[in-house]
């Protein structure tokens, strides 16, 4: 895997809880209107395959067809054996972080890797589905919203880049 380290990533991403966020009736607003402003400085965006299976399980028909037109406006990643086959090798190495199975989801590891493969970064709202050492903190933005009456609910979202030398210095350190 090759990633060119001393250029800015302008590939970003989106985990599915963004698409989730922008996708929700209070909240969408103060997303685009952060996700215009990531435009402006230059990024396109993505998704991998995995985040259209995370949106669309358990959905109604409604919320699918909502989601899948949103989704239709994404570039996507396919998931090929080779991304699952970095995805495990990232699973042992999170083990021996003493990062636990359960406390990651598959899907967080695919997007990881897609981020990998694509020389992307990530935007998350949950930071802790994208642990240190393998992702540095590019830049934090405080989303705030009205939430209900008088209401307002403050979202923070990360943009992650992962660290691929630390993450392919740790699966070289898998035992055979």
């Amino acid at each position: 895997m090759e990633q060119s380290a001393d250029r800015q990533p302008n590939l970003i991403i989106f985990d599915s809880n963004i698409i989730q966020y922008t996708a929700h009736q209070k909240s969408a607003n103060a997303f685009k209107k952060y996700i215009a402003e990531l435009i402006t400085r230059g990024f396109t965006f993505a998704i991998s395959n995995i985040t259209v299976y995370e949106l669309l399980k358990g959905a109604t028909q409604r919320t699918e067809a909502k989601m899948v037109s949103l989704l239709d406006e994404f570039y996507k990643f396919e998931i090929d054996e080779s991304v699952l086959q970095y995805a495990a090798k990232l699973e042992s190495v999170y083990k021996l972080e003493d990062i636990y199975p359960n406390e990651i989801e598959d899907g967080d590891k695919i997007i990881v890797v897609t981020a990998l493969l694509s020389s992307g970064i990530i935007l998350a709202a949950n930071a802790m589905d994208f642990p240190v050492p393998f992702f540095k903190e590019v830049e934090r933005q405080f989303i705030t919203f009205e939430y209900g009456r008088e209401r307002t609910r403050t979202i923070v979202v990360y943009l992650l880049q992962p660290q691929l030398d630390i993450t392919e210095k740790r699966i070289a350190e898998v035992p055979q």
